[in-house]
């Protein structure tokens, strides 16, 4: 048998477990059930182990047998490693038992677990005793529950595994204990702030000090000062193991507790100790239900639930990649079907769940489907402060495809009801409008088109949005879907008001920057930069429009203004040339689909023209790549001789280990240009 990896064996070891049973397992925990009973119930102290031993020789024959049993088991089915054959362990059975007898004496036994196997083998008893003792009615009270956490808390045991096997009618008899602190609790009372500078203490009276000073007339604002530093937070008493049980009785029964806790930092903490991604849902429908979001405290509470959900999912997104990359994966005869099972686990996640989630939430906080009163712009705000990073690392890609989904069942939720519209349009002041604001309002279904007046409104916002010095635009230095998804959803918004080529000339003009003369522009300003460019990228979107209806000679003339004032302000530009890539690259992408009669003309004028190699492969690899057209033998002698000549400054540029990445990168483009000269007709 091909030697496996240590977690295939506590796998493998699960499954073995599970299905052979020693035949006297039932005696066994009868023992262990009693032992336990007398400690946390009676209270009495146990006896030394080994004077146990000597007056129950029925336990010690019992302890043997199991013993031979589960030796012979594990090395059946070669659950040792064979590199670890001098670490097994001949009387598992005997060393558990002896374990768990001082863990219910109170101290910190060795279980001798070293192999998988045996920490597998432990797991599998304590979780059966504890089960045994919870269905136990002489074993249904609080401080029961609590001195049983005590015992097995720490490395040794996950005391939350077994709380689910809790009776529910035991848990509600106990309600009160677990849910009730005294209004007059104080912060330090109810947890320790655990900072880096200053005592415990002095850090929980100067949180509250700066709390009571807090603006809390924007409440996104309040909610991240009141909720900072909360991860270091520490519980006093069992509060933790409170809110376990409370999640058992469900999200009104954990509420309860939670808002005792008072202080905004405390109910973010309990977040982190949910389990279940499932029971977000109940949590906001309890919250609305009991009054209106826009009550201060109860919105601050959904805020803080919504951060916390928004975390979770992404936390999900990451621990599902783990199927990809399990520790035996590569081991594995069937990795294929493994990587198979874990694509489908993760589509399932992103296409029905994740969907379904977010659906219950919003139908939970608003009944009516309408985003009603302040709390709906809080909303908004909060859904749209997760925008959608790059896609640099899987990680990355995996939060994205999270924001998607939701993103999806936002917009179906929002168009449903044409007040929702009406709420960005009229509350559009300060920081309440941005890029995420703009794709909503201009990614309508196809059967709810918005008028013509709606969509002067939505143009009018945003041109006051490109005029503000809060403008910022990636597509300065991107080019990819999202960036020019913005700016030719601008165009499409100019087109539909008629008039629209004076009207983007007009605007050219407004923003037109000159980078030598009298009127010079400021390098250092780029924002400034950004909004020509914008402007620029969305003209090329009126191009790509005139050349779909078939107006070829106005779409061309527009399209190489463009490209020439582009090139022109590369060139001119002193601080950054690649500023000006997104016009560039887009006005050639748009002539490889819609003009290729000038294509490579317009290539060699860049080619020409563009003095930063990097900055020309950038541009290039949009239209020659494995989907690009047929190349002239003269656009091709120009590009490769280019390259052969001044490839080797990118190379001494990047030379440095920690550069590597932007080598590959670039080495990458260069090997997709000239491998797409290669192609044949």
């Amino acid at each position: 048998m091909k030697e496996l990896s240590e977690s295939k064996f506590t796998i493998e070891g699960e499954r073995v477990l599970a299905s052979n049973r020693f035949p006297d397992e039932g005696l066994l925990l009868d023992f262990f059930e009693n032992l336990a009973m007398e400690r946390i119930v009676s209270g009495k102290r146990p006896i030394a182990f080994a004077r146990v031993l000597t007056k129950d020789e029925k336990l010690l024959s019992m302890l043997s047998e199991s013993d031979n049993f589960y030796s012979a088991l594990f090395d059946n089915d070669n659950l040792i490693p064979p590199s670890a054959r001098d670490m097994e362990n001949k009387k598992p059975m005997s060393t558990l038992y002896m374990a768990i007898y001082h863990l219910f004496q109170g101290s910190r036994p060795r279980f001798g677990d070293s192999l998988g196997i045996y920490w597998t083998f432990r797991e599998y008893y304590l979780k059966k005793i504890c089960l045994r003792l919870v269905l136990n009615p002489l074993f249904n009270k609080l401080e029961h529950w609590s001195k049983l956490k005590t015992l097995l808390s720490g490395p040794t045991f996950r005391w939350d595994e077994w709380l689910n096997g809790i009776p529910k009618k035991a848990l509600a008899a106990e309600k009160n204990k677990f849910t009730t602190i005294s209004p007059n609790a104080t912060l330090y009372q109810m947890a320790e702030l655990s900072l880096l500078n200053g005592s415990r203490t002095a850090n929980a009276r100067e949180y509250i000090t700066a709390f009571k000073q807090m603006d809390r007339s924007d409440l996104l604002k309040f909610v991240d000062k009141a909720t900072s530093g909360s991860e270091y937070l520490h519980y006093k008493k069992d509060i933790t193991f409170w809110l376990a049980l409370c999640e058992q009785l469900g999200a009104e029964v954990w509420l309860d507790l939670v808002q005792a806790l008072k202080y905004p930092n405390l109910q973010d903490h309990a977040f982190l100790f949910l389990k279940s991604i499932d029971f977000y849902p109940g949590i906001f429908l309890s919250l609305a239900a009991g009054g209106s979001p826009n009550d201060h405290d109860r919105g601050v509470l959904i805020l803080i639930g919504l951060r916390n959900f928004m975390q979770h999912i992404f936390k999900i997104g990451g621990d599902l990649l783990g199927y990809h990359r399990t520790d035996n994966y590569y081991d594995h005869p069937n990795r294929e079907q493994i990587l198979v099972g874990a694509e489908q686990i993760s589509a399932e996640w992103f296409s029905k769940r994740l969907p379904g989630l977010f659906r219950e939430i919003l139908n939970g906080l608003f009944p009516n489907g309408v985003l009603s009163g302040e709390f709906g712009i809080y909303f908004l705000r909060w859904f749209h402060g997760h925008k959608t990073s790059n896609d640099s690392s899987v990680y990355d890609r995996q939060k994205n495809r999270a924001i998607e989904a939701m993103d999806s069942t936002f917009k179906d939720f929002f168009y449903a009801d044409g007040k929702n519209l009406s709420l960005i349009l009229t509350s559009k002041s300060g920081d309440r409008y941005g890029w995420e604001e703009f794709k909503l309002l201009t990614s309508s279904p196809e059967e709810k088109p918005i008028s013509k007046n709606i969509n002067k409104k939505i143009l009018d916002i945003h041109l006051e949005y490109i005029r503000s010095k809060k403008f910022a635009w990636s597509g300065d230095s991107e080019f990819n879907n999202r960036t020019i998804k913005q700016a030719y959803s601008f165009s499409e918004l100019l087109i539909e008001q008629g008039d629209f080529l004076e009207r983007w000339n007009e605007l050219y003009l407004e923003f037109r920057l000159y980078h030598e003369g009298w009127r010079a522009h400021h390098g250092w300003d780029r924002k400034e930069m950004q909004k020509e460019c914008y402007i620029l990228t969305a003209g090329i979107g009126i191009a790509y429009r005139l050349y779909s209806e078939k107006q070829c000679v106005e779409a061309r003339n527009l399209l190489t203004r463009i490209l020439d004032r582009s090139l022109s302000q590369a060139r001119l530009c002193r601080t950054d040339d690649s500023i000006y890539i997104s016009p560039l690259a887009s006005a050639l992408h748009t002539l490889k689909y819609c003009d290729q009669d000038i294509l490579h003309e317009k290539v060699e004028v860049l080619e020409l023209n563009i003095d930063n190699l990097s900055q020309l492969l950038r541009v290039l690899a949009v239209v020659y790549n494995k989907e690009g057209p047929m190349v002239p033998n003269s656009t091709r002698k120009a590009v490769r001789g280019r390259i052969s000549r001044d490839y080797f400054i990118i190379e001494n540029k990047y030379r440095d280990p920690i550069l590597n990445q932007e080598l590959k990168y670039f080495d990458g483009l260069k090997d997709i240009i000239l491998g797409s000269f290669k192609r044949k007709k």
